[in-house]
């Protein structure tokens, strides 16, 4: 009894399927997959916009030269901190052209991050001081 309800079921099926495939599709149905292509294709392409603009298109610095930083000046205009051989170089960075800048024959950023670490060293110095005054004022 249960293969033969099976077996009517799977008929009914196949004869739908070829009326449904005779028929084609209507032009509204056509309309609506056209639109859904359309927006993929936009979303796609404003992904790719996004993805520009948030520079997530930059490989990993392997090799000989490093981007060790990078700041926009305007929509258009970069500067960047590039390492090659041990030395550092200052580049303008525009649609057309680059242009070095300056040449820094030392680890500028080592240099900067120590000099942070200092001031950081003499605030907690400071802050300690301030704390151990602040206690010894409270107390009778």
């Amino acid at each position: 009894m249960g293969a033969q309800v099976l077996l009517a079921f799977f008929a009914n099926a196949a004869t739908a399927s070829t009326e449904q495939a005779s028929a084609g599709i209507g032009a509204g149905a056509f309309v609506e997959m056209l639109l859904w292509l359309a927006l993929i294709v936009a979303f796609i392409i404003g992904c790719a916009w996004l993805l520009k603009k948030l520079g997530g298109g930059v490989v990993a610095n392997a090799g000989a030269i490093r981007v060790r930083s990078v700041a926009s000046l305007g929509s258009r205009e970069k500067i960047a901190l590039v390492e090659v051989g041990g030395k550092q170089i200052l580049l303008g960075v525009c649609p057309s052209q680059i242009n070095q800048l300056y040449v820094f024959d030392e680890d500028i950023l080592a240099k900067q991050e120590a000099d942070s670490a200092i001031k950081t060293s003499e605030n907690s110095a400071f802050a300690t001081k301030l704390q151990s005054i602040l206690g010894k004022g409270e107390q009778p």
